[in-house]
This record gives structure tokens, C-alpha cells and sequence, in this order.
């Protein structure tokens, strides 16, 4: 037996939260922003290096549970 809700939900879920969502961008956005904020308050170069490193992992996490989807 197939779930007819789960068949309508799963492309509106990967459409809101899947690899190239909206909400996605702004989660970058917010996240450089962040990690601006961080450097400009403690000017260590560290926290520079971690702007690529956590939208790296968050682009990863995203691919992967929109991959759980399908």
C-alpha cells in the first residue's frame, strides 16, 4: 500500500528544502553574514576559513536528505 500523501508531499519537500531551494540560498547568506560578523568582531583569519567549510557541509547535508526523498 503507497502512502498518496507522502506521493504529493516528497516533491514539495524537495522543492522547499532540496538542493537548490530557496531556502537554501538564504541559508548561505545567512551563514557568510555570520561568519563576516565573527571575523569582524574576533579578526581571527579562522573564521574566514570556515565560511567554504560550513556552506561545503551544509550543500552536502542537503544533497544527501534530498537524496533520502527519492
Amino acid at each position: 500500500a503507497t502512502d498518496p500523501l507522502a506521493e504529493y508531499l516528497k516533491p514539495e519537500v524537495s522543492a522547499m528544502f532540496g538542493e537548490n531551494s530557496y531556502f537554501v540560498y538564504i541559508l548561505y547568506l545567512v551563514e557568510f553574514i555570520t561568519c563576516l560578523f565573527l571575523y569582524i568582531q574576533t579578526k581571527k583569519p579562522a573564521t574566514l576559513i570556515s565560511i567554504p567549510v560550513v556552506m561545503i557541509a551544509t550543500h552536502f547535508f542537503f544533497k544527501y536528505a534530498g537524496s533520502q526523498l527519492s
